[in-house]
């Protein structure tokens, strides 16, 4: 199932909807209106604290998550990226082995 938010404080509003469901992997954008993605993780992991995460961003990984706490589990995406390369990450972070995707 996926849950979808446009922002940040939306993606808080959706999570605490759900406060026995637990959320396998977060994916946001390093840079968002309203909250950036890393404040959204760390706020996520406060009633998550395994909550695995994959930033994505236009910009290079260091540049990206200069101020963020690193944990180990978390995964970076550059943009642009296509359908391959998301499927290939998401399995990298949770830690699955990768899906077979139909088509070019």
């Amino acid at each position: 199932t996926v849950l979808e938010a446009s922002d940040g404080p939306e993606a808080l509003s959706v999570a605490a909807a759900l406060p026995a469901r637990r959320i396998d992997l977060l994916l946001t954008d390093v840079a968002m209106p309203e909250m950036d993605g890393c404040a959204l993780a760390t706020r996520l992991r406060e009633n998550q604290p395994g909550l695995k995460v994959l930033f994505c961003s236009g910009y290079a990984r260091d540049m990206a998550l200069h101020q963020s706490p690193r944990h180990s589990g978390d995964g970076f995406l550059a943009k642009p990226y296509d359908a391959a390369a998301l499927a290939h990450t998401i399995c990298e972070v949770l830690g699955e082995t990768e899906p077979l995707l139909a088509g070019p």
